[in-house]
């Protein structure tokens, strides 16, 4: 399928994303920023023996698969209702992307609902007219992969957050620490929010054509 055949082709960004964190929280609290302790175990586990190379793939699965679908979304635009990146496809997009032709859009495939569920089912039904479009893949693919690193970075602020809360380190140190996470999550998700509209936009682009054009 196309999702899976995506997911696959960033998996090792995701791998990269859980290791740099597993790394700082590592470094900034475990260590309680003693790097010469931290430098000490790097050499000695992770460049000699690759446990977090090792650990990060399996990690990230296990990560990646404790929210669905649905809540990543609800994680990317903090709304729990009509979450999906089409649910404004006809009554946000449709008019302020300027390479879609309305009209045509509305001549092919109207009548174009208003119901935030109905619009994502329709604009989820055109999506899949043109799912093997270069550039309706690459969109796909970017908005899949901002949105699971965005689930992640939001875990890594939970997870870790919590345990450097607890850890021995300095209330200045988690504060500065948490702050990074909260920024890590923040930036992720507002560029997951942005491959959704790319997403969502370019197919209302392809949609411009007629369906004799779909082929």
């Amino acid at each position: 399928m196309v999702v899976e055949y995506l997911k696959d082709s960033y998996k090792p960004q995701l791998w990269t994303a859980v290791a740099f964190n597993v790394l700082a929280f590592w470094a900034v609290i475990v260590s309680h920023a003693d790097f010469s302790t931290f430098v000490a175990w790097l050499e000695g586990v992770s460049i000699k023996d690759g446990l977090i190379g090792s650990v990060a793939p399996t990690l990230a699965f296990l990560l990646d698969g404790l929210l669905s679908p649905g809540a990543k979304a609800r994680v990317v635009y903090w709304r729990w209702q009509h979450a999906l990146p089409g649910s404004g496809a006809f009554t946000v997009h449709l008019y302020k992307e300027p390479r879609v032709d309305a009209k045509r859009v509305e001549q092919s495939w109207g009548p174009l609902p208003d119901d935030p569920c109905d619009q994502n089912r329709l604009w989820y039904r055109i999506y899949e007219s043109f799912n093997t479009d270069t550039r309706v893949v690459e969109a796909h693919r970017a908005w899949l992969f901002s949105r699971d690193l965005t689930a992640l970075t939001c875990l890594f602020l939970v997870l870790f957050g919590t345990a450097a809360l607890f850890s021995d380190a300095s209330w200045t140190v988690c504060g500065w620490y948490l702050g990074a996470l909260m920024v890590q999550y923040l930036v992720t998700s507002i560029a997951a929010r942005n491959q959704g509209i790319r997403l969502v936009r370019q197919v209302l682009v392809n949609a411009s054509q007629t369906r004799e054009d779909c082929g």
